[in-house]
């Protein structure tokens, strides 16, 4: 069976509707955005509860492609908000990347795996050194060629 990047999962999604609802979704996406609160628990106050439920399925569509940018993103977040949280701020990804692609007429260009890992390269090595160093361990460090 092929698999579908996220994306390409939301226009399927959209091809299976009218031409009329498939508008009123793109304009739903360009004029709602989730609002987010900050604190305890990251709820969504304003926009259209519509497009929060198809965001949050489309969520869940991209929690389970493996191999992609927003299934590493699920699973770096999963561990400190938990699941429900964490399907609406991967479901805000998805609404910023239709944003990003509707305005500037870009194709999607999918970051990969590796993307939040390759961002955050230094303060990683330097966390695991520090770990080390505190387990009592002396360790240099050499970057592969």
């Amino acid at each position: 069976m092929k698999t579908l990047t996220p994306i390409k999962a939301i226009r399927a999604k959209c091809l299976d509707c009218s031409n009329l609802q498939v508008k009123k979704f793109v304009n739903a996406l360009l004029k709602n955005v989730l609002y987010f609160r900050t604190g305890w628990a990251i709820t969504t106050t304003h926009g259209n509860k519509y497009l929060k439920t198809i965001l949050t399925e489309f969520a869940w569509i991209a929690s389970k492609m493996k191999g992609t940018y927003l299934w590493a993103k699920y699973q770096s977040l999963v561990g400190r908000r938990g699941k429900k949280k964490t399907l609406v701020a991967v479901g805000h990804k998805i609404l910023i990347m239709c944003y990003h692609i509707l305005k500037y007429k870009v194709p999607y260009k999918e970051l990969g795996v590796n993307y939040l890992d390759a961002r955050k390269k230094e303060r990683i090595a330097k966390s695991c050194l520090r770990r080390l160093t505190n387990l009592g361990y002396t360790v240099s460090l050499k970057e592969a060629a």
